[in-house]
């Protein structure tokens, strides 16, 4: 049945709402860190080490693709699950190392030259934040199965309480310690995601145990005489062990390339992040930027999980190609999901643009925010600039949504890298002292640029179909892990 534009809200609504209340979490950091008592300092140091504790944490991120995508049953969630807390452990432990350690502040310093009074307290944020990162990549995890059942309330229930845990967290943290400065950040950010991890693991049990019961059939009786029931015992083992094999292997060549893919997405944030707050740059071109964006994302998120309704709704590829599209080239379910994301983007682009050139925008960033006059002008040019980034988010989310649908996930890491590096060249080339004169809105204009070439990649990547002469689909197309159709 195909879907239609009514089917799409009902299932998207309720997540996108919870990307907004997700980014409007990290606005209540960007908030009360304005409100401590050095805030250029804070808010500097907390966009510094957030983008490097993202860098760790955006593989545990992308498990909530990869759950949604690969856990069909008990024992595809098993194996998911087991690979997905190794990865956890990783991710968690590579950033409390370097922070525990001279190693992090060197790399800020002298590799990257952050400023020392910045990268101080960027080393005190990433260390708080490996604790982050553990009740993050159990939520990801659970909630790739809630997704998949469509209980997306479960998620929304999860932020709410996130935010409102949150909030308390960063209003008496801010009354009783000001001066605590970026650890305000990473403490709240770590007991909102604490929150929404507990919220997240019943959920997903709840959508587990609905799917059990739903895929639930009868034991076949045994049989066979008893002389024949040990080699036949040691027959079912060795091929069990031998399938076992091949879906680990088939698994982690799906993980790899996703998890990469979210590494390098961060390393552009951190890349962008650390060029701004180099020596040489005026001081309040970082926070200027990390408020402005703060504010567009609490708008822009309701795009940010638009590949989950192309997982959920799009046609289901055979062989990485749908049937329909080998003669359309598209099939009319992505039509709708095209008009779903065209209309959502444009209301996105409508508000931000609303905000930005109207008195409303000062008024949030001083009223609400605390925001210093002197950050102002460049908060509120930044916000401009980024009028159009939802509709770049949307491209490069429908994009990465289809090359999940049909296995090509080392596609993503491509387009990642080109974000990444169209970043570099822009912040840290020969075109930065260009760029860097605008100020704040360079940064934006950086991190758009870096936005664009992803989507223009991912969406010829999507549209490339390579069945040789014979009618069989290309190497790629053919690699699907078997722990998908058990």
């Amino acid at each position: 049945m195909l879907p239609d534009m009514r089917r799409i809200a009902a299932f998207y609504i309720p997540l996108g709402f919870t990307s907004m209340l997700m980014a409007f979490t990290h606005w209540i950091i960007n908030a009360g860190l304005a409100r401590t008592s050095s805030p250029e300092l804070a808010l500097a140091g907390w966009a510094v080490g957030v983008s490097t504790s993202g860098l760790f944490e955006a593989p545990v991120v992308m498990l909530r693709s990869a759950s949604l995508a690969l856990v069909q049953d008990r024992s595809s969630q098993k194996r998911v699950f087991r690979a997905g807390l190794a990865i956890i452990a990783v991710a968690a432990g590579i950033p409390a190392l370097l922070s525990l350690t001279p190693a992090l502040g060197y790399i800020y310093q002298n590799l990257l030259g952050v400023k020392s009074t910045v990268a101080l307290p960027a080393v005190q944020c990433v260390r708080l934040l490996s604790v982050m990162i553990i009740a993050s990549g159990i939520r990801c995890l659970y909630q790739g199965v809630v997704i998949r059942e469509q209980l997306t309330g479960y998620i929304t229930l999860g932020m709410v309480l996130r935010l409102i845990v949150m909030s308390a967290t960063a209003a008496g943290l801010v009354y009783l310690r000001p001066e605590l400065g970026v650890i305000i950040g990473a403490t709240t950010f770590t007991a909102g995601m604490t929150t929404e991890a507990i919220v997240a693991v019943w959920g997903g049990r709840t959508a587990a145990s609905q799917r059990d019961s739903r895929l639930e059939v009868p034991v076949p009786a045994q049989t066979g005489a008893q002389d024949e029931s040990q080699t036949t015992t040691q027959d079912s083992a060795q091929a069990t062990a031998q399938v076992a094999l091949s879906d680990s292997i088939n698994l982690w060549a799906f993980l790899l390339p996703l998890l990469s893919t979210g590494m390098a997405a961060t390393s552009s944030d951190a890349l962008l992040n650390s060029g701004l707050a180099r020596q040489g740059i005026p001081a309040n071109v970082l926070p200027g930027y990390s408020l402005s964006f703060s504010l567009s994302w609490v708008i822009g998120a309701f795009l940010y999980g638009l590949h989950h309704v192309v997982l959920v709704f799009a046609p289901k590829p055979k062989n990485g190609i749908n049937d329909e599209e080998k003669n359309s080239g598209s099939t009319a379910g992505d039509e709708v999901i095209k008009r779903f994301a065209v209309t959502v983007a444009a209301a996105c682009a409508g508000v931000v643009a609303l905000i930005g050139f109207t008195p409303a925008a000062p008024w949030l960033f001083t009223k609400l925010m605390g925001v210093p006059p002197h950050i102002l002008p460049q908060a509120v040019f930044s916000l401009r600039c980024l009028t159009l980034f939802p509709f770049l988010l949307a491209w490069q989310e429908l994009g990465m949504g289809r090359l999940v649908h049909i296995r090509r996930t080392k596609a993503l890491l491509a387009g990642k890298i080109i974000n990444m590096s169209l970043v570099t060249f822009l912040v840290w080339g020969p075109l930065r002292y260009l760029l860097l004169s605008l100020g704040s809105a360079g940064g934006a204009t950086a991190l758009m640029t870096g936005y664009f070439g992803e989507a223009f990649y991912l969406c010829i990547a999507g549209r490339r179909r390579a069945p040789d002469k014979s009618g069989r689909p290309d190497k790629l197309s053919r690699k699907q892990p078997r722990c998908l159709s058990s």
